[in-house]
């Protein structure tokens, strides 16, 4: 992966200048995180503090629970209702028993399986009409797994039998994921493709699987960011991009040292980083440090408003 900046060539025009958006788009599945569960709207993953409704919210009750799972908890009647038709139906009996199991292990893999399975199940493989703008045809089964690099690893296959018995309650015939090789093959599209949902305020809530913006590749040198309003992820340019096969966003913090991204880089995504930041050691990059708050000033949602909703 590339995607340092190159010497511009004036009689190339740019598909993107600087504050562009380039995409935004709804989750295919997302979930929020196991410890942030009482906080964020299980639907909308709005916070009391959440950045586009903070002044709204502030005044409003606690969050309601669902009275059965005891797990999910919703900013409005509106939400529940509509995560019960959607999704949350399927998986509440699930989740109430995982809240009586002593299993230690997160569950924050599991939640975002059981709604791959929710999905897959209803044969819902790509976006709705409307979830991402511009429109793209990506689906689920295009996604990279990287089975081949995560099949013998031990950790899936602990992660494999803890959760069996809980995915063989949502899918009990076996048609989406029956055996060990089914589990890999979905566990690595999320794992390799995944997007972790920050809140300007409350940090990561959730995390989510964007289709058509995960096609963008890596780099430690940037010309988009991403952020997130509530569930709707934006994809921004920070400086002119000639194509979309060039765009690149940092899918860890660039800020870490060249060894701990590369170490993360290799487990998490099975590849090495070759742009000029890791390339050359012995690159300066403090003015990256300094400079690139001013693109977020340029650029971002700081610190409430902005018209992302999309239709779903």
């Amino acid at each position: 992966m590339d995607g340092c900046e190159t010497k511009k060539d004036p009689c190339r025009p740019a598909a993107y200048r600087l504050g562009d958006v380039i995409y935004r788009s709804q989750p295919w599945v997302y979930s929020v995180l196991q410890d942030t569960a009482p906080l964020a709207c299980y639907r909308c993953l709005r916070t009391p503090f959440s950045s586009d409704r903070s002044v709204q919210l502030q005044n409003k009750p606690p969050l309601r629970r669902c009275a059965q799972c005891k797990f999910a908890h919703y900013c409005s009647q509106q939400c529940q209702k509509e995560d019960w038709t959607d999704r949350h139906q399927p998986e509440c009996k699930i989740l109430s028993k995982l809240a009586r199991s002593s299993d230690q292990l997160s569950l924050d893999v599991l939640l975002i399986l059981l709604k791959i399975i929710i999905r897959l199940k209803k044969e819902q493989i790509g976006d709705e009409i409307g979830a991402c703008s511009p429109p793209s045809a990506r689906t689920f089964n295009q996604l990279m797994s990287h089975e081949d690099e995560l099949k013998g690893s031990p950790g899936v296959v602990m992660l494999y039998k803890a959760w069996k018995p809980y995915i063989a309650v949502l899918d009990k015939e076996g048609t989406v994921c029956q055996d060990l090789a089914s589990f890999v093959g979905l566990y690595g599209r999320f794992h390799t493709n995944g997007f972790s949902i920050a809140d300007y305020f409350a940090g990561n809530i959730g995390k989510g699987l964007y289709l058509a913006p995960s096609i963008i590749d890596h780099s430690c040198d940037p010309n988009a960011v991403q952020f997130f309003v509530g569930k709707t992820m934006v994809v921004k340019a920070i400086r002119d991009i000639p194509s979309l096969e060039e765009v690149r966003i940092a899918y860890d913090s660039t800020f870490a040292v060249r060894q701990v991204r590369q170490a993360q880089l290799g487990r998490q995504y099975f590849f090495s980083c070759t742009c000029c930041f890791c390339a050359d050691p012995q690159l300066v990059t403090v003015s990256r440090f300094v400079t690139l708050p001013t693109f977020f000033f340029q650029i971002l949602p700081i610190p409430i408003s902005l018209d992302v909703s999309i239709s779903h």
